[in-house]
Order: structure tokens, then sequence, then C-alpha cells
């Protein structure tokens, strides 16, 4: 379409309207501007071969959908083009998506949807873009409203935990069966929604979608008081939980988001101390009884106990790579100090130490989507995990210890990532794409070309690149700890804190008919003019 040309010759005219560094401009400085010419490329290849569709297929050129047609990519890399400058581009997927259902970002769809996914990548990238644009905040907040207020009906269970699916025009939600039969929840979905949640409630003035946040996070205080670590598979009936300890999928983001939401409520008052204690408790037990050191080579990793506890398993997902970055912001933010927090910061170097050699072992210079630490070699592939999604957290990891401990080596791995990512994945018509084995091509001079798997995840361009562009950037571009500090979701959408008493004021409205209460009461708030 025409339109699609005007957009993609503006995009990349915008990549390069700053020109070239200026000779003997610092090396962080010419590495961000490459970085910011990567995310010109991945958005350009979106724009012109897949517009307003879920995810690009940068190699066949055309849009596909995994998420009911929610234009993820686009609604992912709203406040990435406005943190690296693409004002334009920005402005043109806003209008996108505040058309709704006249041409634009519309929910009204027959379609199931997982109400996670739906929420860390469209919920929040509204929420985070309404931070980063005040001016356009009404009409994204409203949008972010539409679309929770139907996946909320997930929410409608025995104890608030929601179902993995929700149909976004009949409201009917699933759980697949291999989930307990169908009758349990994943930690990792139902501890990840809170920042979300929260923001909403404050933006909204509906307390009702704090209360169906925060019930899910006192539930599991309550029915298991003093646990650190907990296993990935939950009961909905009664919370009772099962299955392995893993700081990898289905649980990762879980931990992650007890932090970050003591940071979102600004550290204070009483629920939000509660949430740092179940973070500071769940990272002492992972570092009691997940994290070892190989000895082959003294290789620092995050290991998984099988359900029931037993022999400490030798597998580290690159899922498992957010931990480091968790660890060190925990730190940053004074989560914890003295001896704890050398202790965390200890950790955080080892593992990301391991996280970078995932990359540089192999000869794509790419990482698998885990590696093994066997009874010989230290680390290997694992042998159906040979591929690599363009995942960001390794690159998360390196932000964060670069800002903790300020050396130079995290930057330099990073660039060595950077580079082999464009060496690898990058297609020249536009867009990135993952790589079916890491351990095949790459290295030139004849080798074996190198597979790609024709995806470009929209988190490449929400969280990969972001991260990468703010190892090289001046730490204030974005403040990630201190005053001014933003706190990024788990889709690396960035929220700032709520303010003092924000959601605490606001009438509580979970009352005992719980969930149910709580939809009929938004449905009513709803009709209201």
């Amino acid at each position: 379409p025409a339109e699609s040309v005007a957009l993609i010759a503006s995009t990349l005219r915008d990549a390069v309207a700053t020109g070239p560094p200026p000779p003997g401009a610092p090396r962080a400085e010419r590495r961000r501007l490459a970085v910011r010419a990567a995310m010109a490329h991945a958005w350009a290849g979106y724009v012109k071969y897949a517009w307003g569709a879920d995810e690009l297929a940068p190699v066949s050129k055309r849009g596909y959908e995994t998420f009911c047609s929610l234009g993820a990519t686009l609604v992912d890399a709203l406040d990435t083009l406005k943190i690296m400058g693409f004002d334009a581009e920005f402005e043109r997927a806003k209008d996108w998506v505040v058309a709704g259902e006249a041409g634009g970002l519309a929910f009204d769809r027959d379609c199931s949807v997982s109400a996670f996914e739906a929420t860390i990548r469209v919920v929040g990238g509204l929420l985070a873009a309404a931070d980063l644009a005040p001016a356009s905040r009404p009409a994204l907040v409203s949008r972010a409203e539409a679309l929770a207020g139907r996946l909320l009906k997930a929410y409608d269970t025995p104890l608030g935990f929601p179902r993995s699916t929700v149909n976004l025009k009949t409201g009917a939600a699933t759980t697949p069966s291999w989930i307990g039969g169908g009758q349990a929840a994943l930690l990792a979905e139902i501890g990840t929604v809170q920042l979300e949640l929260l923001k909403l409630a404050e933006a909204t003035g509906k307390r009702a979608y704090a209360d169906a946040a925060e019930r899910i996070v006192a539930e599991l205080h309550a029915r298991h008081p003093g646990a650190g670590l907990l296993p990935i598979y939950v009961r909905l009936e009664d919370a009772a939980a099962s299955g392995p300890l893993t700081q990898g999928g289905m649980s990762d983001s879980y931990y992650e988001y007890l932090l970050k939401t003591w940071l979102l409520k600004g550290k204070s008052g009483r629920s939000a101390g509660l949430y740092r204690d179940m973070w500071v408790a769940a990272m002492d037990d992972t570092l009691a009884r997940l994290v070892a050191s190989h000895p082959a080579d003294g290789r620092v990793y995050v290991g998984e106990l099988a359900g029931g506890g037993g022999k400490l398993v030798g597998k580290m997902e690159h899922l498992a790579c957010f931990l480091p970055a968790n660890l060190a912001l925990g730190v940053l933010e004074g989560a914890v100090t003295g001896e704890k927090a050398d202790r965390y910061t200890t950790a955080a170097k080892g593992l990301t130490e391991t996280c970078y050699r995932m990359y540089a072992s192999q000869p794509t210079g790419l990482a698998p989507e885990h590696v093994t630490f066997g009874e010989g070699a230290a680390m290997a592939p694992g042998r159906s995990a040979r591929f690599n999604l363009l995942r960001p957290e390794t690159v998360e990891a390196l932000v964060m210890l670069h800002r903790l401990t300020g050396e130079a080596r995290y930057q330099d791995w990073g660039w060595e990532l950077f580079t082999a990512f464009e060496r690898v994945a990058r297609v020249p018509t536009g867009g990135y794409s993952g790589v079916q084995d890491v351990t095949v091509g790459g290295g030139g001079g004849g080798a074996p070309a190198v597979t790609l798997n024709d995806r470009q995840e929209s988190f490449w361009l929400a969280e990969t690149l972001k991260y990468f562009y703010l190892l090289f950037a001046p730490a204030d571009t974005l403040p990630l700890s201190g005053p001014g500090a933003w706190v990024l979701n788990t889709e690396a959408h960035p929220l700032k804190p709520l303010a003092a008493g924000a959601v605490e004021s606001l009438t509580n409205e979970m009352g005992a008919d719980g969930v149910a209460g709580v939809l009929a009461r938004l449905s009513s708030k709803a009709a209201e003019p």
C-alpha cells in the first residue's frame, strides 16, 4: 500500500537524520547509534510487510498472527520508538492504536489469547506509552482498559488466579490440560500482572484492577507462609503447588515482579514491604538451592530441582539470565544491604558471565535456548534447544551489571552480542530473524549457512534492542534506579512509580463475592458517563 511505502521511507530517513557520529565521538555513542539503526531496520521491515500484524516473518516478507491480531509488535515497539527518538513513527503507530475498531487496534474478536502475554505486551505497552507521551495519555489508557476489562474475565476462579487464555469476545476462559489437568495455573502467569493492573488502577481510578492483582500474591503468601521458591504449578482451587523449582520458564517473572512491585509502590507501605520480603526470601532460597558452580571450571549457573527436591539438575535456560539483572536491581535499590548485598552482587556477576559465555562459546556467536552442565564439559547446548529466538535476558543482565559496577567489560560483551545478531540474524530486506541452530554456521570462510526461522519476535523491538540501546546510552536516558527511576515490566515497558497513596486511596472493591463482584462493578462503571 502507498501508506506503507511512505512509512518505510520516513523511517529510514529518521534513522539517519542525526548523521554519523563526529570524529572522536565516544565509543559508546557510536555503538548507541548503531543500535538505533538496527531498530530502524527492524521497524522498517515490520512497517513494509506486516503493518498491524502481530509479528513479522522477515524472510517470507509477510505478517502473521500469534496474539489474536492485537498488533503485538506495533504496541511492543511504541515506547522503544519514543525512547530512541523516532517521534514520527511513534505518532503514526499511536494513531493506529487509538483508531480502535475503526481500522486500528481492535479487541472485539472471537479469538482466545494468553491473558499473561496480552497483559505484559499490550496492556503494559499502552500504559508505558501513556507515561512517556502525556499528551496522548487519555486515549492510550482508554485502549489499555478496553483490553484489560476483557482479560479480567479470566480471573473468575476460586482464589482469583487467572486461567491461561480468555476469548476476547465471549469471555470464556480456559486452561490447557497439561497445566494440572486444566485445574492449575502457572506461577509466572499469575504472578506477572501486578505492575500492569496496579498502574491501570491508578490511571483509571478503579481499585478493582489493583484488588485482582494483589489478591493473587496475598493468597500465595497466606497459603505458603515463609516460602521462598515455589513450584511452577499452582492449583486454582486451593493454591496447592507442585512441580520443579526453577528460575527459568513458567516461574521466572513471578520473582521479577516481587521486587518490581515493591519499587512501583515507592518502597513504602505495609503491602510494599510484603513484596520485598517475599523477594528476599526467594532470592536467598535461590542462592542456597539453585545456584552452583561447575567443578570443571567454576562456571556459576542456576539449575533446577525436580518436584520434591533431589539432586540439582544442571540445566540453565536463557530465560534464567533475567536473574542476575534482578539481583543487581535489588542491590542498586537497597532491597538488601551489607553482607547480603555483597553476596547478591557476587552471584549476579558470576551468572552474567555465564550468560555471556552462552553466546561466546557458539560458532554463530548466539546463545542456545538452554545449556546443560554435565559431568564432563562444563557447558553445552541442550540437544533440543540449539535455537535462538532473539531473546533479551542476557542483554538485560549486562545493562544492570554495568549500572551496578560501572565496568566497561559489560558494554564490550554487549557489543559482541550485538554484532553477532547483525552478522547472523539481520535480513537485508528488513527485520531480523531467529536462528534454528546456533552451533552451525556464522563463522565465514566456507562455513555452512545459518538457517533462519523466519520469525521476528515482538520482544526483539520491545526488549532486546531497547536493552542494547540503554547499555550504550547515558544512564539518564532512562534511569533504572535511584531518584526518578522507571520500573520496567517483564516486556521492558517503562512505567512511572505510583504516586504515594494513589491506589490505597481508592475504594476497596474486592468484597466477599471476590472477582465475580469485581467484574460486575467494572462492568457497571464502564457504563457510567
